[in-house]
């Protein structure tokens, strides 16, 4: 199995080494409504990246990243022996409902854990 691309999220507070261990260089990107520190490149032809402190603004109101419970809430799977954290699809799935990504709504709404959903939104609009 060969992935077709990366996506990887870390805390803001250990970017610059982790794009720096993958050979890549980060710089803050900010396109409709979505702003975040990112690194962009490929690695053995596989499209890497790499993105920390990533906020949402929309008509839901402004999600700030919260790196510590999408840790706290992520879930363990073990690939090539080696133990990663895959984030909750609840998280893209509140990004969703503040950007109005109405598609990204629709693709990601069977997934839910309504308690960790509900406290994102709930940031989100008393961060507006």
């Amino acid at each position: 199995m060969h992935p077709r691309d990366l996506d990887l999220e870390v805390a803001r507070g250990v970017a610059e080494r982790a794009a720096a261990a993958l050979g890549l260089v980060g710089a803050i990107e900010s396109a409709a409504g979505w702003t975040s520190w990112r690194a962009v490149g490929a690695i053995a032809g596989v499209e890497v990246d790499l993105s920390a402190g990533l906020t949402v603004t929309g008509p839901g109101g402004r999600l700030e990243a919260d790196f510590d419970l999408q840790w706290g809430s992520s879930t363990g799977v073990v690939v090539a022996r080696r133990k990663i954290h895959v984030a909750p699809p609840e998280e893209m799935l509140a990004r969703a409902i503040v950007a109005d990504a109405r598609a990204r709504v629709e693709k990601l709404a069977g997934v839910v854990r309504t308690d960790y959903l509900s406290s994102r939104l709930r940031a989100a609009r008393a961060a507006a």
